[in-house]
């Protein structure tokens, strides 16, 4: 009863929330000092009926409803605003606590310093570590945190500067950085500082965002008509302008639309192309580079640009590094694989990297603002080196390549004894799936082949019940596996791998003996028999005009007694009429013409015993049926299931390729994959769809785009039946939807 007598009202709520808020110092040190905050909270003026259990419940309950309102978006919600003002600011506090206002104060001053040399976004950052580091950073502040801190401290200013003017509360009072971030915007950014005190800065960034939209939609609307196409001098001139305008990607990584504005302004290049098509013309070309870098391919279009741009490595991040501290830097990251393994957020494990790099005493013109970007950037080569390595393409050596292997050899260990913990056939994907032989998961999925408990006896694979004395994998004098022969008769598909019984008795022996003999015995008579058919040609005899008519009646009784003699109708002569051509002359006479060979038909005869069709090549049809790979790579033990895909692998080892596109360098082994790449350049678009208008380049993307019109889905999912318009789709499906639901 005593619960009931208390009520909260919206006032004692807010006035709570901001006395828990600021009295955050107290849960930091104990996991329940509610009596301490309870005896606070009474001494500022809450009533006497309010008890520790109201305190606690009240909490507890409007927590979890900040949570839900922070999930569904809801800002609405009445304590919202104060929740994400007061919690962020904690979070922040947490994660920059080791600087202290002394250290924060001389990085102010520091970036203050640098703005006036007016240098690029990276150099600056590079130059105020280095001025930090000589003034004996200590080790607990991190150069991680130098750009995170920053913006930390800028929107601290921001929102100080705003309740100032305000309320007049705030400023050096509740801030002592205020004044100096003050005289920074005061000296390096007044128009920001002007824009922050006009009172109409909701309706300014209104109308910045309207304008900014109509401009997009007039650009659109000039440009919806016109098409542009990659040619090699515009593909030269692209490469130039990226490489030399490089400090806008340092500044931010997605600076696609500033550049197309450069390009657009003082190359005049076309307003057509957006800057997600800039983004993945550079991502292919840059690729493309990377290849010819491994494999010293000096002769592809765009090498020599490259070299003289990146020949110096201004673009390489370890440029700058000594060999020494390069391997420092992979060995600690290597001890230090523990701590990235577990979750998405590795600032923690990257502070413990430079930590450790400091403590060795790493020089100072070793900048660790980028460390993360460098660990990637030697993953990404070593990928590109052990690729080529396996091919045999690698000519020059890479000094990191062994440390980079043991890490990975680590990685895959660990791998590998988490999926015999769980028991459970897994694939292992490394790191950079892009750059990764297909090969290596194949090794990696017979390795992790998990072996069941409860093997068969060894009884007979075809009847089961006597004991098996022969082995089906044992060649005849005819060199023919009896495991062929069971596929061929029985339709069953022995494998070496499997723990199912891989022996047959006698009996079962004989009886396959016998039946495989009568099967070649009917298919060597029926080539006899078709092959005999086909020397009797249908003689065609010249007659005259004045004897057409008969001789075109003993024509045709002529070819239906042939026909009738041909087993299976197997040739069937298309033209009735004889082949005869007549031309009149003054005299009316008749010339007879040269005869010409009948067109034939060939009717399929060979029929598939599984599934009933007719082909003319019964073993390639035979691959369909099968379930594994039967056809082998010679050179890197890869396996495929039809032999067309085998064709194609092999001419991938051809280290000279076939043709090369002339528009981008890429290199192709075989001239149809060259023809289907080329007609995109070409941008012909000769595949119109009927319902629409749109054009297309391929027959098989129009098929695809018709599929939106008919609503055609004709693949579905094996696992949950929904259906999809093309098989990529199913895949993606499987992969996200599925794949998570397995790993719950």
């Amino acid at each position: 009863m005593e619960d009931k007598t208390f009520i909260w009202t919206p006032e004692l709520v807010t006035k709570f929330l901001e006395a828990r808020f600021e009295n955050e110092w107290l849960f930091q040190k104990k996991k329940q000092p509610w009596k301490e905050f309870y005896s606070i909270l009474l001494e500022s003026g809450f009533p006497e009926e309010m008890t520790i259990d109201h305190v606690r419940k009240k909490w507890s309950y409007t927590y979890d409803m900040y949570k839900i309102a922070k999930k569904t978006k809801n800002k609405s919600w009445k304590y919202y605003k104060l929740f994400e003002k007061n919690l962020e600011i904690s979070k922040a506090l947490e994660k920059y606590s080791s600087w202290n206002n002394e250290w924060r104060l001389k990085l102010i001053s520091c970036i203050s310093e640098t703005k006036q040399f007016k240098l690029d976004f990276q150099t600056m950052w590079m130059t105020v570590e280095k001025s930090l580091r000589l003034e004996n950073l200590p080790i607990d502040c991190f150069i991680q945190d130098l750009k995170g801190l920053w913006h930390h401290l800028r929107m601290t200013f921001q929102r100080k500067h705003r309740c100032k003017l305000r309320n007049g509360t705030g400023g050096a009072d509740s801030w002592p950085l205020y004044e100096t971030m003050l005289s920074y915007y005061q000296k390096f950014e007044p128009s920001y500082l002007a824009w922050m005190e006009s009172d109409s800065t909701s309706k300014f960034i209104g109308e910045q965002k309207k304008t900014k939209k109509l401009c997009l939609y007039n650009e659109r609307k000039e440009n919806c008509t016109e098409e542009f196409q990659w040619s090699k001098d515009l593909t030269e001139s692209f490469i130039q302008i990226r490489l030399q305008n490089d400090w806008l990607f340092r500044e931010r990584k997605w600076a696609w639309n500033d550049l197309k504005k450069i390009m657009a302004e003082e190359y005049d290049f076309p307003t057509v192309l957006s800057g997600r098509e800039l983004c993945k013309k550079w991502a292919s070309t840059y690729s493309e580079y990377q290849r010819a870098k491994a494999t010293n391919n000096k002769n592809w279009v765009y090498f020599t640009l490259f070299e003289l741009y990146l020949g110096e490595g201004s673009m390489n991040p370890i440029i700058d590094w000594q060999e020494e501290w390069v391997f420092n830097l992979i060995s600690s990251r290597t001890d230090l694989r523990h701590l990235f393994r577990f979750t998405k957020d590795h600032i923690k494990g990257w502070r413990e990297v430079e930590r450790k790099l400091r403590n060795i005493g790493i020089p100072i013109n070793h900048s660790l603002l980028n460390i993360s970007e460098i660990w990637v950037y030697l993953l990404k080569t070593f990928k590109w080196k052990q690729k080529f390595a396996k091919q045999g393409l690698l000519n020059e050596q890479w000094p990191y390549y062994d440390a980079m292997a043991s890490y990975y050899n680590l990685e895959q260990e660990y791998m590998l004894d988490k999926t015999k913990e769980v028991r459970v056939e897994v694939e292992v994907l490394p790191l950079e799936d892009e750059y990764e032989d297909d090969m290596k998961l194949l090794d990696l999925k017979q390795l992790l082949q998990v072996k069941p408990e409860r093997e068969c006896a060894a009884l007979c694979r075809s009847c089961y019940n006597e004991p098996g004395c022969l082995n089906v994998f044992q060649k005849d004098d005819d060199g023919v596996e009896l495991a062929y022969k069971l596929k061929l008769i029985g339709g069953i598909q022995v494998d070496q791998s499997d723990s199912l019984p891989s022996q047959i008795c006698l009996n079962c022996s004989n009886q396959l003996e016998n039946a495989y003999k009568f099967r070649r015995k009917c298919q060597e008579i029926d080539r006899q028999l078709r092959h005999n058919c086909v020397e009797d040609r249908i003689k065609v005899e010249h007659i005259t005009e004045a004897n057409e008519g008969n001789a075109s009646d003993m024509h045709e009784r002529r070819a239906s007694n042939e026909s009738d003699s041909c087993p299976n109708n197997f040739l069937i002569s298309i033209d009735k009429k004889p082949n005869v051509k007549e031309v009149k002359t003054d005299k009316q006479n008749l010339i007879k013409k040269k005869r010409r060979p009948r067109k034939m038909i060939y009717r399929y005869w060979k029929v598939c015993e599984i599934c009933g069709k007719h082909t003319s090549n019964l073993v390639a049809h035979m691959d369909m049926h099968t379930a594994g790979k039967a056809y082998e790579c010679d050179l890197c033990d890869k396996k495929f299931k039809y032999k067309s895909g085998l064709l194609l692998h092999k001419s991938t080892h051809n280290a000279t390729p076939r043709k090369t596109c002339e528009v981008c360098g890429k290199t192709f082994h075989v001239l149809a994959q060259y023809r289907r790449h080329f007609a995109y350049h070409a941008n012909e678009r000769k595949f119109s769809c009927d319902a629409c208008g749109k054009r297309f380049n391929s027959m098989e993307i129009l098929k695809v785009h018709q599929r939106i019109h008919t609503d055609e889905r004709p693949f579905p999912c094996p696992e949950c039946g929904k259906t999809f318009r093309t098989a990529g789709c199913v895949s993606r499906h499987k992969r996200i939807v599925h794949k998570s639901s397995k790993t719950k």
